[in-house]
């Protein structure tokens, strides 16, 4: 029996810190502030501050990550606001990686963030359940179309339920 070798690949999945929650009062872990998952968009000007750090967090996790193995050997990926927030991190990200997965997500306003990079040309794949409950549906429509439109090789994979 022949062995099988698989290259080494590396998966990034970050994890926020402990942020300051204004609707909730209190400090939870999140990557932004968000007044509500349901309508993204409300109250946007909670979030840029947040963004800011959280996407340089995560660019210099996958900074570090590729300098251990090459960047096409690298996946990115993660759920809800985590993967939200690394969306936004791969469209700043200067190198394209192997892949990225992305579940229950939304592409929120990048009007005030500057120019995208590279992280454009990463392959993209959005399976979605269409019975979510908590991150509205559409909002991953809208994250697939809002990819496709920035020129992003975007693959939608729908599910009934999950």
């Amino acid at each position: 029996m022949a062995a099988t070798t698989i290259a080494p690949t590396e998966w990034v999945f970050p994890q926020s810190q402990v942020r300051h929650a204004a609707r909730f009062h209190q400090d939870i872990t999140q990557w932004f502030d968000i007044w509500s998952v349901e309508n993204s968009y409300e109250r946007p000007e909670m979030q840029e501050t947040g963004w800011r750090e959280s996407i340089a967090e995560i660019l210099e996790i996958v900074w570090q990550e590729t300098e251990l193995i090459e960047p096409s050997k690298t996946m990115m990926g993660n759920i809800s606001q985590d993967c939200t927030t690394a969306i936004m991190a791969l469209l700043y990200c200067p190198v394209r990686l192997g892949v990225f997965v992305g579940f229950c997500r939304w592409l929120p306003d990048t009007s005030g963030l500057g120019q995208v990079k590279s992280g454009l040309a990463t392959p993209v794949i959005l399976p979605r359940c269409r019975d979510d409950d908590v991150v509205p549906f559409c909002n991953g429509e809208k994250l697939y179309r809002g990819l496709e439109e920035l020129g992003m090789e975007a693959t939608w994979r729908l599910y009934e339920d999950g």
